[in-house]
């Protein structure tokens, strides 16, 4: 029987299709201002260190703000230093279960070399730099814009807060929140004595859109930890409770936040501890069950590697194929060959091996094995080899952040081993699928043969078995990747109702349980990637951002540059690779998107540069 002729529909429509379903979730911004108006060298030091912790709760999502602050810090240092056991930090919290490492810390040789991540204020300003803010704002912000309000210093149940000897009153602060926007949240974190006055005048304001925090009620002091061995008072219980609410839990909500904070500040540690009562306000349109990070971040899309208090982001695009210096750098072969062996190329090239289990024999390995054990190895083709390949992954690191702050995956991706030389049958089929839609990216599909690092990711989404839709499209609009064209939008779709469709997450769980079998030292020469690590190590790496893994790519890249004689200023501009036309690839959208998906799957465009060849 004669299948029937398929009728067209309409382009226009179709167009429209493609554009409603490759279109990114609208953009919003997120405003920012955390203040410190402590002024007391002396006494005052905890309450910095609190400010230190909000602005690091923020820096470390590479979430931006106005980061205010009148406490004079060389003079805290002085008095440090004069004390008997003569400290030269300052610190936050407490890391590990020995509680000797500070969750963050800051030095004097940091502020001696300039390291200030905040802007000082004159202590005779501050109350009018915060007012000013906060008046800009309401006449900036749009509708769907986030307004978070951090304050933190010494309140007066009268006067309101001391704000370098002069008081922000919270009449005043309720007058200013009126004038925003009624679709634009405004958030309040207030951390100092008597905060609860302003969330009574904030609530009697009865704003739908705003949620507020505070470390105290209308009549009592908030009060800060008990001394540390070293005589400080490191840091305020109620901003400790609140990092660590935020650290704790990827998918916190906002009754899970409140109920955390209010345990941890009403528990007596001792007898003669005082207990702080915080308060809590939210608006009509904010429920108890919205997430605390959709609720506070809704602009946290691109992470970058970053250090404790340095965040050196890596703004040009890390997936080599896109840069066209790097491409025809790796692709001329003219004087490849060196008598003279690179000692430092040497160094960095067998510290990856000896990572290796060369004895296990990975099939695109041999070729490197070969060449390093010749009587005169090719260290400059070697080094281009490992940079090719280990560049490539530090996307793949910001993209495993992202998610992680997201909370599509948890700590287990980076604790449970991931078998990089094989595929079970137990995980082939999701696996596959989901590596597919990676290749939906115009970044992915062009370096289809080094797949490594895309089968990692794959793994790792499949394991967490969370909502394929909205992580996929959380990782569009980062950008990392690139721009997914009409078509890939349609096989996303329907890839996404495929893994649903064949497997519900209980049986995900199941299928993904870790093989404690695997070892992670059985390396494939050049990934850096983490996995099997421990639950500390992977939670103080997550945390940072940073880490010995990072150090291992970094210095891949360096001795790269240096052999190379590349300038890492002419790569700040990213890609030359032209984006997909979606009009141009919509030809005829009724098709099956299983056509497209083997097409990708077919087409392994040959774009390794020639000089690889012979050792991949």
């Amino acid at each position: 029987m004669a299948r029937p002729m398929r009728t067209c529909r309409d382009p226009r429509k179709a167009l429209g299709q493609a554009k409603a379903l490759s279109s990114p979730i609208p953009r919003t911004q997120s405003y920012n201002l955390v203040a410190c108006t402590s002024y007391d060298a002396q006494a005052d030091g905890w309450i910095f260190s609190d400010f230190m912790a909000a602005c690091m709760l923020l820096k470390d999502r590479n979430v931006n703000g106005d980061f205010y602050s009148c406490f004079p810090v060389k003079e805290h240092f002085q008095f440090l230093a004069s004390q008997p056991s003569a400290m030269n930090s300052i610190k936050f919290g407490y890391f590990g279960n020995k509680r000797a490492d500070a969750l963050y810390e800051y030095t004097r040789d940091q502020f001696h070399k300039g390291d200030i991540w905040w802007s000082p204020v004159r202590r005779e300003e501050i109350r009018r730099r915060i007012e000013n803010w906060v008046s800009q704002k309401a006449k900036a912000a749009k509708c769907g814009d986030v307004v978070n309000i951090i304050l933190l210093g010494h309140g007066d149940p009268k006067r309101g807060l001391d704000s370098g000897g002069d008081f922000l009153h919270h009449e005043v602060l309720a007058q200013q929140t009126a004038h925003f926007r009624s679709a634009v949240q405004v958030n309040f974190i207030l951390d100092f004595c008597y905060s609860g006055v302003f969330k009574n005048a904030l609530q009697d304001l009865g704003r739908r859109e705003c949620h507020v925090s505070t470390s105290a009620d209308a009549d009592n002091q908030s009060w800060s930890h008990n001394q540390s061995g070293s005589g400080r008072y490191r840091n305020g219980r109620f901003m400790t409770a609140l990092v660590e609410s935020f650290t704790t839990t990827p998918q916190i909500t906002i009754q899970d936040l409140e109920t955390y904070i209010y345990n941890r500040l009403t528990c007596n540690r001792s007898p003669q501890a005082p207990l702080s009562a915080p308060q809590f306000y939210s608006g009509n349109s904010v429920k108890s069950t919205d997430s605390v990070k959709g609720l506070f971040f809704r602009d946290m899309i691109n992470l970058s590697s970053h250090g404790r208090f340095s965040a050196a982001h890596r703004k040009r695009v890390e997936w080599p194929t896109t840069n066209q210096t790097i491409r025809r750098r790796l692709g001329n072969t003219a004087g490849l060959h060196f008598k003279k062996p690179f000692t430092a190329v040497s160094k960095v090239v067998k510290d990856e091996i000896e990572l290796c289990d060369v004895k296990f024999g990975y099939p695109p390995d041999m070729g490197v094995y070969s060449q390093l054990s010749s009587a005169a190895p090719d260290w400059r083709g070697l080094i281009r080899n490992l940079y090719w390949r280990a560049r490539r992954q530090s996307t793949i690191w910001n993209i495993y952040l992202l998610l992680f702050e997201r909370g599509f995956i948890d700590l287990n991706a980076l604790v449970t081993p991931i078998e990089l030389f094989s595929i079970s049958k137990k995980n082939r089929h999701c696996r596959l699928h989901t590596r597919v839609l990676f290749e939906c990216f115009p970044r992915c599909h062009s370096d289809i043969k080094e797949k490594d690092c895309i089968a990692r990711l794959a793994t790792i989404i499949v394991r967490g078995g969370r909502n394929y839709l909205e992580l996929f499209q959380t990782i569009i609009d980062s950008g990392h990747l690139g721009t997914i064209d009409a078509c890939g939008s349609i096989a996303l779709k329907s890839l996404h109702l495929d893994l649903d469709r064949h497997h519900n997450l209980q049986e995900r769980k199941a299928t993904w349980t870790p093989d404690e079998n695997i070892r992670p030292n059985r390396n494939v020469f050049g990934f850096w990637l983490p996995h099997g690590l421990s639950v500390q190590e992977a939670r103080h790496l997550t945390n940072s951002g940073h880490g010995d893994c990072l150090i291992r790519f970094e210095e891949i890249e360096r001795i790269f540059y240096e052999t190379e004689g590349i300038d890492e200023a002419s790569l700040s501009d990213g890609s030359s690779e032209e984006e997909v036309d979606p009009e141009a690839t919509i030809d005829n959208l009724e098709e099956p998107p299983g056509d497209f998906i083997s097409a990708c799957l077919a087409s392994e465009d040959d774009i390794i540069p020639s000089c690889f060849h012979d050792l991949m």
